[in-house]
């Protein structure tokens, strides 16, 4: 998700919903109003000057196949295959997200994802974070 405002944003993601096949998306998202949202991690930021549009140009021709270099990682595509693989692109691009470890990522934002849906008490509350082993470029020296 990308956040345009205080509550309105920008998902984009990997789908295969309503279909038998994965097609790349990207929406308006009412992020923190979703009954199945539960974990937002800042990861990075849109440079001055740039628009969700430049985002969208670098994820939207992303393949929807397990990389070559993942084959023995990971058996099938999935929406966590797609996620890996945007970060990849977008730190390459050193314009939007910083993360040398994307497995370190996935781990964090997995962890955070199942911390909010396994509390004890009431319905599963969102869990806003910054994420650790992530940050925005320029590389500000971590």
């Amino acid at each position: 998700m990308l956040q345009g405002s205080e509550s309105i944003g920008w998902k984009m993601h990997a789908t295969n919903e309503g279909a038998d096949f994965w097609r790349f998306e990207s929406i308006r998202w009412n992020g923190p109003k979703e009954p199945n949202a539960l974990a937002f991690t800042k990861i990075g930021s849109i440079m001055e000057g740039l628009e969700v549009e430049h985002i969208i140009e670098y994820l939207k021709d992303i393949p929807m196949t397990v990389p070559e270099g993942r084959k023995g990682l990971d058996l099938q595509f999935s929406s966590r295959v797609w996620f890996g693989e945007a970060i990849r692109l977008l730190n390459d691009s050193q314009m939007f997200v910083h993360c040398p470890d994307v497995e370190a990522l996935v781990r964090e934002v997995t962890i955070q994802g199942a911390t909010a849906q396994n509390q004890s008490i009431g319905p599963p509350r969102p869990i806003i974070a910054v994420s650790k082993v992530a940050r925005a470029w320029p590389d500000d020296g971590y």
